[in-house]
């Protein structure tokens, strides 16, 4: 028999926890329900049974969870994957998800592409490191919103999908 928690965030805890433990081979899952008078949130192992659970009678409790949450990059199960508006919730966090990772990836990118350069050539302190890399349509309109390149360190300019780019250390 699992536990009822009296908050959402003791759960999310208990999730964080087990998921910690050394060696942990499980897959934690969320899942929505819902009864005549509540909506619960279930946290399983997958194909193993209920760890512990949660219950609101506030829709937009769990709407915001849906917001937020997801199961290793798959809709939450039960309700949350049957009723739309929880599924679009859901699907925008994935998303969201997806593009800080694939944003992240794009700045390892460019500063290793930065830091190969200055260690080739062996610059340092105020001498300036220039590359020239080719980027997808997706990674130049992802690069154009970024605020980490628009200092006083970097200066780049694009030839189509072509960017160049040079940063310089500055020493005061």
């Amino acid at each position: 028999m699992s536990k009822k928690y009296a908050s959402l965030t003791q759960l999310e805890e208990l999730k964080e926890k087990t998921e910690g433990m050394k060696n942990n081979l499980i897959s934690l899952v969320w899942r929505i329900a819902v009864s005549p008078k509540w909506y619960i949130i279930i946290l399983d192992v997958d194909g193993g049974g209920e760890l512990g659970r949660w219950t609101t009678s506030d829709w937009s409790k769990i709407k915001d969870f849906c917001s937020t949450h997801d199961n290793h990059g798959n809709e939450i199960y039960g309700l949350g994957m049957t009723d739309n508006e929880l599924a679009r919730l859901t699907g925008d966090y994935i998303k969201r998800k997806r593009e800080k990772i694939n944003t992240e990836k794009l700045i390892t990118k460019i500063d290793k592409s930065l830091e190969k350069k200055a260690m080739e050539t062996g610059k340092m302190g105020t001498e300036s490191v220039s590359v020239t890399m080719e980027l997808t349509e997706e990674e130049k309109e992802k690069f154009m919103i970024l605020d980490g390149y628009d200092d006083s360190h970097y200066w780049w300019e694009f030839d189509d999908l072509t960017l160049n780019i040079t940063y310089t250390e500055d020493i005061s």
